[in-house]
C-alpha cells in the first residue's frame, strides 16, 4: 500500500498548494476500479479478497482525503468499477446468461431479477460497503442505484451512483446498465426535491450498447446537472444539450495505485486528476498529470461559458426577439385579402384548435410571425400570452412544458403555436 499513499498525499499537497490549505470542496467522486482485480477467475492468473481491497481502500484514499479536506464520509463518492466485480461468485449459467443480453427486452427482465433485487453475489461486496458507507446519512438504495441526497451550501443536491459493471463480463465489450436502473435513480431524487443533480457511474455513455445509449444520453440532460464517469482512462469533459435541457459530462483519467506511470508512452492515460468547480456563469475544469518529477503539475484549466439554453416553448415576444436578431424577418410581407383573412381568423380566437396546412417553404412560420406581431404591437405585455414552440423529437417534453404552462400562469385565455 506504499505506493497509494505516496500518490494520494501527492495529490493532497498539490491541491493545497493551488487552492490553499483548506479548499472549499464539497465533493471527492472516484468513479470507480477501487482494485485491480476482484476475487478469481479461472480464466486470470488472479487472486484478490474484494472485500478486503475496499476496506483497505477505505483506509488508504477515503480516510485521509477526508481528514484532509474536512469532509464526512458522504462527501466522498464512490461507483463501482469493472474490476470490483467479483466474477468468481458468479456461475457459468450466469455468465452465459449475461452473454446473451443484447437487447433491452433481455436485460431488464434479468436487472429486475439479479440486480435491482440483490441476487448478483458478483456484486455483493460492493453494495455492502456502499451500505456501510453511506446508511447513516440520508441514503438509499437497492440491488443496482444508490441516492444520496446532501446539503451544500444551502442547497439540497442529490446524487446518484449507478452500477455500470453488474454485466461486464472479463474479454467481453458488454456494458449494460438497464434504462430502469437510471429511471429509478432520478425519479427517488426528483420525490426529495433537489436543487441540483449529479450522476456517478463507471462508464461512459458512448460505452453502452446503441440500444441504451440514445435513452441514457436524454435522460443525463433531462435530469442531471453533471455526470461524473471513469473506465477509458482518458479525462474529457463537455456538454451536452437539446431544447431546454442540458448536462455537462467529466470523464475521469487513470490515477491507479501506484506512484504514477511515468513511462507510459501516450500521454493520455498517464495518471492524473482534475477539479471540477461550477458557478452560475461556468464551469472550471483544473486537470493534473503525474510528470516525470514524480509530481503532480497542472496541466490545464478550462473555462466554459454556461450558454443560456432556450426552452422549447418560447413566449412569443422571446421568438420575435431571437428572428430579429438573426435576421430572419427583415422583409416585409405582402398581404392580400386572402392572407388577411387566415389573420384575421387566427386573432379572433373563435376557435379553441386551428390547423395550418401547406406544402414546406410557402411561409406558414411567417405568416405566425406577421399576425402576432400585430398583437404585440398593440399591447404592452411582450409575450401577449402567447407561446411557440418549433417541432421536437420527443412528444413528451413538448407535452410536459404546455402542462408546466397551463399549470403555472395565472393569466387568463392563451395561445400555444406547436410549429
Amino acid at each position: 500500500m506504499s505506493g497509494v499513499r505516496k500518490l494520494v498525499a501527492k495529490m493532497i499537497r498539490t491541491i493545497k498548494a493551488d487552492f490553499g490549505d483548506n479548499p472549499a470542496f464539497d465533493l471527492v467522486v472516484f468513479s470507480g476500479d477501487m482494485i485491480s482485480c476482484g476475487g478469481q477467475d479461472k480464466d486470470d492468473n488472479c487472486l484478490f479478497a474484494v472485500k478486503d481491497g475496499f476496506d483497505g481502500f477505505k483506509k488508504e484514499i477515503i480516510e485521509p482525503i477526508c481528514a484532509a479536506f474536512g469532509l464526512t464520509q458522504e462527501r466522498f463518492i464512490v461507483a463501482i468499477g469493472n474490476h470490483d466485480v467479483d466474477w468468481a461468485q458468479a456461475s457459468e449459467d450466469i455468465k452465459n446468461e449475461i452473454k446473451e443480453l443484447n437487447t433491452d427486452v433481455k436485460i431488464l427482465p434479468f436487472y429486475e431479477k439479479y440486480i435491482e433485487h440483490n441476487n448478483a453475489p458478483w456484486i455483493t461486496d460492493y453494495n455492502e460497503f456502499r451500505d456501510r458507507l453511506y446508511t447513516p446519512y440520508n441514503y438509499e438504495c437497492n440491488g443496482g442505484y444508490a441516492n444520496l441526497v446532501i446539503e451544500i451550501n444551502e442547497r439540497k443536491v442529490g446524487v446518484s451512483i449507478l452500477n455500470s459493471a453488474w454485466g461486464s463480463l472479463p474479454k467481453t465489450k458488454l456494458v449494460l446498465l438497464e434504462q430502469d436502473q437510471l429511471a429509478d435513480a432520478y425519479d427517488a431524487l426528483e420525490d426529495k426535491g433537489c436543487d441540483y443533480k449529479i450522476c456517478v457511474m463507471h462508464n461512459p455513455c458512448q460505452c453502452f450498447n446503441e440500444d441504451e445509449q440514445g435513452t441514457i444520453f436524454d435522460s443525463l440532460m433531462a435530469h442531471y446537472d453533471v455526470c461524473f464517469t471513469g473506465h477509458t482512462h482518458q479525462q474529457k469533459d463537455y456538454r451536452i444539450s437539446h431544447g431546454g435541457d442540458a448536462c455537462y459530462l467529466s470523464t475521469a483519467p487513470k490515477c491507479r495505485a501506484s506512484v504514477g506511470d511515468v513511462t507510459e508512452h501516450d500521454v493520455r492515460y498517464k495518471d492524473g486528476f482534475v477539479v471540477y468547480e461550477e458557478n452560475e456563469i461556468q464551469y472550471i475544469v483544473t486537470k493534473y498529470k503525474y510528470s516525470n518529477t514524480r509530481e503532480f503539475v497542472q496541466e490545464d484549466r478550462v473555462e466554459t461559458e454556461k450558454v443560456t439554453i432556450q426552452r422549447n416553448l418560447l413566449p412569443i415576444g422571446a421568438l420575435f426577439d431571437l428572428r430579429k436578431e438573426l435576421c430572419i424577418d427583415k422583409y416585409l410581407l405582402l398581404t392580400n385579402e386572402a392572407l388577411e383573412r387566415v389573420i384575421n381568423e387566427l386573432l379572433e380566437g373563435k376557435h379553441q384548435f386551428i390547423r395550418l396546412s401547406a406544402l414546406s417553404g410557402f411561409g406558414k412560420t411567417r405568416l405566425l410571425y406577421q399576425a402576432f406581431s400585430r398583437i404585440r404591437e398593440n399591447i404592452s405585455a411582450p409575450d401577449a400570452n402567447v407561446y411557440y414552440c418549433e417541432t421536437y423529437p420527443d412528444d413528451k417534453k413538448v407535452f410536459n412544458e404546455i402542462k408546466a404552462i397551463i399549470e403555472n400562469n395565472h393569466k387568463g385565455n392563451g395561445i400555444i403555436i406547436l410549429d
